[in-house]
């Protein structure tokens, strides 16, 4: 692999890939005493849960995003509003303003 150009050996651009979702740490003491499948299920409930938060954190910052969004093209349409109101604003053809 070139460090230099984060490309591999196959031609592929490293830097494009999605980072990994979850490092899980255990122990020997966690799981002591436990059998194998009751082990795998815990790390994938693990997994699942930090995938669900990960959904939840994009979908609320997405929810921001629309916010903020919302927010500045009421501003613009209020803006708008009262140029028009001046006269200082003229309608385009098949314009409406709310």
């Amino acid at each position: 692999m070139n460090t230099i150009s984060m490309i591999d050996e196959f031609g592929r651009d490293l830097t494009l890939r999605k980072p990994k979702v979850v490092v899980i740490q255990t122990t020997s003491q966690k799981h002591k005493g436990k059998k194998w499948a009751d082990i795998c299920d815990e790390i994938e409930e693990e997994i699942e849960r930090a995938c669900l938060l990960q959904e939840q954190t994009q979908r609320e910052q997405k929810q921001k995003q629309k916010e903020q969004d919302r927010k500045i093209f009421d501003s613009l349409a209020k803006e708008r509003n009262m140029l028009l109101i001046k006269g200082l604003y003229d309608l385009e053809e098949g314009e409406l303003l709310e």
